[in-house]
């Protein structure tokens, strides 16, 4: 319960700042939700919000959320389109980048929304197939 305690504290510290608008609050207090493990769907919320503001790491939660359906229902599309803006983004340290374990440059950039590109691509093919399977 301690543990508890101290993610709580986390929630009340960053819940005044986020709500005006702060969007690294709005960013860790998503975190701090995430943590309490029963409060996902709040996470969400704020993470959403900072996506919005052009928090890449956000944009990078709410895909990997989506990819898994944690938190939210499971949807690939929602999932894509998350982690495209991160993918897309010129920052140095996009987290896409950081997780496929490449260096941070351009043509490693160019690779990755390449990646994601064919992950759509196998998604249509994917929906193609359950249509042909289940009319």
């Amino acid at each position: 319960m301690i543990y508890k305690d101290k993610i709580m504290s986390k929630v009340d510290y960053w819940k005044n700042p986020a709500k005006q608008g702060y969007i690294n609050a709005q960013y860790y207090l998503g975190n701090a939700y995430w943590k309490e493990g029963d409060n996902q769907p709040q996470a969400i919320k704020w993470w959403q919000k900072a996506a919005e503001q052009g928090h890449l790491t956000a944009h990078y939660n709410l895909g990997i959320a989506y990819k898994n359906g944690l938190g939210v229902t499971k949807d690939y599309k929602k999932a894509l389109q998350w982690l495209r803006k991160v993918a897309e983004s010129n920052q140095e340290n996009d987290p896409f980048v950081i997780l496929a374990g490449c260096s941070q440059n351009e043509k490693v950039r160019k690779s990755a929304y390449e990646i994601l590109l064919d992950i759509e691509k196998l998604e249509e093919v994917y929906d193609d197939l359950q249509l042909a399977l289940h009319p």
